[in-house]
Parts: C-alpha cells; structure tokens; sequence
C-alpha cells in the first residue's frame, strides 16, 4: 500500500549534513555493523517524520494510523550492493549483506533510508533521512588523468536530513566515530598533490639518473650526433616518468582509498611484493654502480 502525503506546512525548517567519509578498511561484517546504526538512525528519522504530520480535517484516526503505518514502512533502509561487472542486488540490509548473497568483489555499497519512500512518492523527498554511500572501486593503473583522485574521494559519503539539527549533529557524530575506528593511514598517498610532490622529489631526479646511464650506454656503443643523443634521453626521460605513474598508480591501486571485502582476488601479499619489486628497481640506478664494483670488480 502505497503512501499519501499529509497537508504539508507553510514553513519548514531543519538541517542537513554532507559527511565525507575518510579513507578506511571495511570487513563483510563491518558492513554489516554499519547496517545496524543506519538502521537505528534511521528509526530515529522516522519517529522525526510521524512525529511532523498531523490528522487532517475528515481523515478517520484509523485511516491515519493507517498513513502512519506505511510511513514508517516506507522510511525503513535499503541496501543496495553493486559488484565489479555490475551486478547488483537490492533489499533489506540482512538479506543483502549476508556473506553468501555478497559478490566476490564489491564496488559499491548504499545504505538508503528515503529509497522506498522516493519510489512512492514519486520522487519526493522525505524531511527527515539518512544515506550512505561506500565506492570500493580501484584505480587504473594506467589512468593518468589528474581527475582519478578527485573521482576516488567522491566515492564515498553520507548525507544526513532532518527537521531536527539537534538529530542531525547526533547522527553525523556516530558515523564519525564508526568509520574512525576502521580508518586507515592512506590519505597521503591518495592527495591531490602527492604524485606532484613525489615527482619532483624522486621522479625527476631518478629518471635524469637513468638517462645519464642510457646516454653512457649510447656514447660507448654509438655514434650519433648531438641532436640525436638529445631526442632519445629527452624520449628516455618521458617514459620513465610515465612508468613512474603507473608505479605510483599500482601503489594507490594495492593501498586503496576506500577498501572492501575480496574474495577469490589476488594475494593482497604478493600485489605488495611486486610493488615493492618495482621501487627497487626505480632506486637500483643508485647503487649500481656499487654492485658492479662489488661483483664485478
């Protein structure tokens, strides 16, 4: 049975709160606890909503209880849960996030109070309202673009909605404090400057190191005139600045902003060896030539 809206006010006044989600490590069973204070949130919003309507003139009191049944009905949470090749599924929290209905690996979770009301109200928003969102997606080790980060911070978020800021303020500080507690120390390496930083302080000067290397290789093995010498370490140095945004990708990629539960993925172990492969390779122009010396002397 479908909802009908009450007369609405002349004068509505409230509060909203947009909660940016920090960088943190979710378990199946976290998602599982989080579940459960969205939904004793949620209950709260929807004691705020009943609470905001009143019996019109003509309407029997069974008819409005009737009204508030489906009211509270409808503000109840759904979860929806999406996977990497776009499957998803949609329902009550329970029955969605139970280990066996969850996929493999999870790109997006929400957590939405307004869902069904949304749905019967034609798109109209209730007054009071939670939702959040968690986006697991990785990034692409060849994805370049500067816009990667700014899309991976907007992954994940909460909004909260109500008549009461008292409730609003409540409700932000819970969250706050559940996702502090899983939060992980990898905001630094997810900034929107971190790579500019690390290029300049390592890129640069470990690509100029390696181009001095391949232009003692050419001088000794070659002959090529100037301007040649000069196209190929200017071509030498772009791609290996180029190689060193897809370590620093591969290293944002195995140390995610936001991570979820995996299942049937590759060793998060051996993706960290072969990140740590990679930067000894980046660095081992420093201390060559001491290899040569100590094994070839």
């Amino acid at each position: 049975m479908t909802i009908q809206p009450s007369p609405p006010s002349p004068l509505l006044r409230g509060a909203s709160s947009f909660v940016r989600i920090p960088p943190c490590s979710m378990s199946a069973d976290d998602l599982r606890k989080l579940a459960t204070l969205i939904e004793d949130i949620a209950k709260d919003a929807a004691d705020r909503e009943v609470l905001g309507h009143t019996k019109p003139d003509g309407q029997s009191e069974e008819d409005f209880q009737i009204f508030l049944t489906n009211l509270r009905a409808a503000l109840t949470v759904r979860a929806s849960v999406r996977s990497t090749s776009g499957e998803w599924l949609s329902g009550k929290p329970a029955d969605v996030l139970k280990d066996e209905a969850l996929p493999d690996t999870i790109e997006h979770v929400m957590l939405d109070s307004a869902f069904d009301f949304k749905a019967q109200m034609r798109g109209q928003t209730p007054a009071n309202y939670v939702t959040v969102n968690l986006g697991f997606r990785r990034r692409a080790v060849f994805d370049t673009s500067q816009d990667a980060v700014f899309e991976e911070a907007k992954q994940s978020n909460a909004v909260l909605f109500s008549s009461d800021p008292t409730w609003v303020a409540g409700a932000q500080r819970k969250l706050e404090a559940f996702f502090n507690e899983r939060r992980t120390h990898r905001r630094w390496l997810h900034g929107p400057r971190t790579y500019d930083v690390l290029v300049i302080l390592l890129g640069f000067p470990l690509a100029l190191l390696w181009a001095n290397r391949v232009d003692g290789w050419i001088t000794s093995r070659l002959t090529l005139s100037a301007a040649s010498r000069v196209a190929i370490l200017v071509y030498v140095v772009l791609v290996l600045l180029f190689l060193f945004r897809v370590i620093y990708n591969y290293a944002a990629r195995t140390f995610p902003r936001y991570e979820g539960p995996r299942r049937g993925s590759r060793s998060g172990q051996g993706a960290i060896l072969f990140l740590l492969l990679q930067i000894v390779v980046w660095f081992s122009t420093l201390f060559l030539d001491a290899i040569k010396r100590l094994f070839f002397p």
